[in-house]
């Protein structure tokens, strides 16, 4: 075979491995945007998930604390209010008033 042949072919398999490494580098690079771009979707819907579970305790709280709220009022609209009662629906209503400032104060 002559030299110039060996050389050329030589050099053709070295272009062709070349093209196909730069070829495997932008899959692997294809790969990784892709890898990115899920983990970012991700931790959005983790962030609103979170959001959302926040945004639940947080009204379940405050109907919890009106309630509480308008069982004392009611006790205290009665004509002969029992005192025990009265300053256990005190308490209550002050125990989740206390527990919304609490979580308010955590989330903000």
């Amino acid at each position: 075979m002559p030299a110039q042949f060996i050389s050329v072919l030589f050099i053709s398999f070295a272009l062709y491995t070349r093209s196909r490494d730069v070829g495997l580098c932008h899959g692997v690079q294809r790969f990784q945007k892709a890898y990115e771009s899920l983990e970012h979707e991700a931790a959005l819907e983790r962030k609103r998930l979170l959001a959302e579970h926040q945004r639940r305790i947080h009204d379940q709280l405050a109907r919890k604390k009106t309630e509480a709220m308008n069982q004392y009022l009611d006790a205290l609209a009665d004509d002969e209010p029992d005192v025990s009662s009265l300053l256990f629906l005190l308490l209550s209503f002050i125990l989740k008033k206390m527990i919304m400032r609490l979580l308010l104060d955590v989330s903000i």
